[in-house]
């Protein structure tokens, strides 16, 4: 019965493993991203990791993350200007609809809401597809709107898991502060493999759509 217990097969023992690899993906997630202007490869990194856990591949945690990493770093920096700017703008007109009269503040706020919203969306799709797939930062990003509409159920999915710990934040302040340690070394990773999860069908049938392009090349 112990050696059962103990068996890496055990659902038991699959799960402790699932939650320790969540916690060290987080952590690299965490250090990569400590120069800020790193967020975007450290971001696609964690996406490549997670869709191998979720895949049951069982990787080496911090080789892969490190790995996808340097092949993601010039176009994940572009990436992390590109939602950053876009961040800072968005952040700007809630502010200044703060400070103008009340009918205009009003229609600012609207356009921040679907432009913010706007921007989850391309951000849920652009750094999976950035940790999958070599394109222009142009084309990830038209690529990501595209799936991000057509799929709108599993988008709205993805940017609620997303939206958790800030709804956990602004409803519940005092419970967000002492889960802190859960929201810092667990969290990222958790999003990640979540999301990873719920879209894993979509990313296996764009896998296979590319195999499928790129096999006439190669025979060639």
């Amino acid at each position: 019965p112990m050696g059962k217990l103990f068996d890496p097969n055990n659902p038991i023992m699959r799960g402790l493993t699932d939650i320790a690899n969540i916690i060290l993906l987080s952590c690299a997630w965490l250090i990569c991203s400590i120069p800020v202007l790193t967020i975007g490869p450290a971001t696609a990194a964690l996406y490549y990791v997670a869709q191998k856990l979720v895949a049951g591949e069982n990787p080496k945690i911090f080789r892969s993350f490190f790995h996808s990493f340097r092949d993601n770093l010039k176009q994940g920096m572009i990436l992390t200007l590109i939602f950053g700017i876009s961040a800072a703008l968005l952040g700007y007109d809630y502010l200044f609809s703060y400070m103008v009269n009340e009918s205009l503040g009003k229609l600012l706020r609207i356009v921040f809401v679907v432009a913010a919203a706007v921007w989850l969306m391309l951000a849920c799709y652009t750094f999976p597809l950035q940790a999958q797939f070599q394109n222009r930062v142009k084309t990830t990003l038209q690529n990501a709107l595209f799936l991000a509409l057509s799929h709108l159920g599993q988008t709205v999915t993805v940017m609620l898991i997303h939206l958790v710990p800030v709804a956990v934040c602004l409803a519940l302040p005092e419970l967000f502060a002492r889960l802190l340690p859960l929201w810092i070394f667990a969290a990222p990773g958790l999003i990640a493999f979540l999301c990873t999860l719920r879209l894993r069908k979509l990313w296996a049938s764009l896998r296979q759509q590319a195999q499928a392009e790129t096999a006439p090349e190669a025979a060639q």
